[in-house]
């Protein structure tokens, strides 16, 4: 499994870069100094091909408006600091049936968060479970590892997603490498 690994390209779960976002928005109002997040600091370093999609940004925004409560005018802002994020670790947007040169707007993606946050049922929910199913698709038919920091992985449900791709979690990612 080390090798299919290392000479795949790694889709990156939210959870994988949540702490960068989180940390500049910090940084932005409370004016903390900015700490490079570890996990993204050891990909950066080993040189690994990464991913995210349209998904993972949508659902890093969804948590950065329920924590931070991010503004529109914010939002905006998030388009710049989305794009310096993807420049800093060479990471490749995938977006999954969006031709290459189509553009998603900020505009687009907060209606999208404000609506899906404004929805109050039991399917709001299940929301995450829903998004993590998408990244392992996205994952499977771009033949990437999907590498994610859940620690609460069912062991049946990951069994049976690395049936049909491969899925890693933070922990066995690092202890593979060593």
């Amino acid at each position: 499994m080390g090798d299919e690994i290392l000479s795949k390209g790694l889709y990156l779960d939210t959870n994988i870069i949540f702490g960068w976002f989180d940390r500049s928005v910090e940084r932005a109002r409370k004016g903390k100094p900015f700490k490079e997040p570890s996990r993204l600091k050891f990909l950066k370093s080993k040189g690994f091909s990464l991913y995210v999609s349209i998904v993972t940004r949508t659902e890093l925004f969804i948590r950065l408006k329920k924590k931070w409560n991010v503004t529109p005018k914010e939002f905006s802002n998030l388009e710049s600091l989305w794009n310096l994020f993807r420049s800093i670790y060479r990471i490749t947007e995938l977006i999954p049936g969006i031709p290459p040169q189509e553009h998603i707007s900020m505009t687009d993606i907060y209606s999208t968060v404000k609506h899906s946050l404004s929805i109050k049922t039991k399917v709001t929910k299940n929301i995450f479970g829903v998004i993590d199913f998408m990244h392992f698709h996205i994952a499977k038919i771009n033949d990437l590892v999907y590498l994610t920091a859940e620690r609460k992985l069912n062991e049946s449900m990951l069994k049976k997603m690395n049936e049909l791709s491969t899925v890693i979690t933070w922990g066995k990612f690092r202890r593979l490498l060593r």
